[in-house]
């Protein structure tokens, strides 16, 4: 038995016969998807310049590897780099155990386009750019999803919600300088002409 809903509309990266359903497995320690706050998600996606993002989906992978009984590296790693197109496939293997245990749907194509197009405004002249730093919008419903299955599931489980000291110190320190980059940009848009010029 699967250790979560079967769904035989599209591939299963890490399927494993000898799982068992989510709802037979005791409580662990370790949570079901990569756990972190909605709150917490958005700073660390403003802080990293959208770094973290790519972070969250090789956790989300190294998941569903372990669950599998696969390499907790490779895998992941390659999904993470190919994130843009094999989102979907994450969101829908969320989707599949929010569905068991909130009855919440979770439009997973919507998202996982929304997070495709996401990489558009890297190729847009500036200003219109910096539109990119909102890419981990779409990741926002998926994490909350995860949340709630996390808290049913493995409600031991920490929720990493909290900063540490050095992590809002350091997080600070870089929210700081991107919104003064981005107050700079908007009083003195001439930066971004002589920059145009420049190249």
């Amino acid at each position: 038995m699967s250790d979560r809903p079967r769904d035989e509309s599209g591939p299963d990266w890490y399927q494993s016969p000898a799982r068992k359903r989510i709802h037979d497995e005791p409580a662990e320690i370790e949570p079901i998807f990569h756990a972190v706050s909605v709150a917490k998600l958005t700073v660390l996606s403003l802080a990293t310049w959208g770094v973290y993002p790519m972070y969250w989906f090789f956790r989300n992978w190294q998941y569903q590897a372990a669950r599998a009984g696969r390499s907790r590296y490779l895998g992941p790693l390659v999904c993470t780099l190919f994130a843009d197109v094999l989102a979907y496939w994450l969101f829908r293997e969320i989707r599949s155990y929010s569905e068991q245990t909130n009855k919440r749907p979770l439009p997973a194509g919507w998202l996982a386009l929304a997070w495709a197009l996401s990489f558009v405004p890297y190729v847009l002249p500036r200003p219109f750019r910096y539109l990119s730093l909102l890419g981990f919008v779409p990741l926002l419903p998926v994490q909350a999803a995860v949340n709630e299955i996390n808290a049913k599931l493995r409600p031991s489980a920490p929720r990493n919600a909290r900063f540490r000291p050095w992590e809002a110190l350091l997080y600070g320190i870089a929210l700081t300088l991107l919104a003064g980059g981005l107050l700079e940009l908007l009083l003195h848009p001439e930066i971004l002409d002589s920059a145009g010029r420049a190249r």
